[in-house]
């Protein structure tokens, strides 16, 4: 990661496979409690899919371990900003 905003690219990529790799593990039966029922983690699809799932939220802390010291100022500009905009958005309702 030479780069900001290709820190964020790859987090990004990172992000949205464990979003659907997240949306496969809920998607087999429950138990009461919420969790996936025995029987479910117990097939094959259930097991590749916790293995994919493992391999990439370690992919996704290794790349903010680096990304979070590297381009900490960035970060903090960007949340800045993000509050600055919702601040600015909420005080023009308030005036109308």
């Amino acid at each position: 990661m030479e780069n900001y905003q290709e820190y964020k690219k790859i987090k990004g990529e990172i992000d949205a496979a464990l979003q659907q790799i997240e949306n496969r593990l809920h998607s087999f039966p429950k138990n009461e409690m919420g969790y996936a029922n025995d029987e479910a983690r117990k097939t094959p699809e259930y097991i590749e899919t916790k293995k994919q799932w493992n391999k990439y939220w370690s992919l996704l802390q290794s790349v903010n371990k680096i990304g979070v010291k590297k381009f900490k100022k960035e970060i903090q500009k960007e949340y800045q900003d993000k509050i600055n905009a919702a601040n600015k958005k909420h005080k023009e309702t308030l005036i109308k």
